[in-house]
């Protein structure tokens, strides 16, 4: 089947944050529960403290006990 039957070609616009843009951290901030450092506006702020996402229980990986 041929490209054209099988794709739209378009130009398209996307809309980055600047902390989702490659290149050097444009912040970071420690975790006060565990100390990992978080990069780009990407801290929660959770019963007043500066926490990583895993220790906000949204994190994508458990620590293993």
């Amino acid at each position: 089947m041929p490209d054209e039957e099988l794709f739209d070609v378009m130009e398209v616009s996307v809309s980055l944050n600047p902390e989702d843009m490659p290149g050097r951290p444009l912040r970071r901030v420690r975790c006060e529960l565990c100390g990992e450092y978080v990069q780009d506006c990407r801290e929660i702020r959770k019963d007043g403290r500066v926490v990583c996402r895993p220790c906000a229980g949204i994190g994508y990986y458990t620590k293993k006990t």
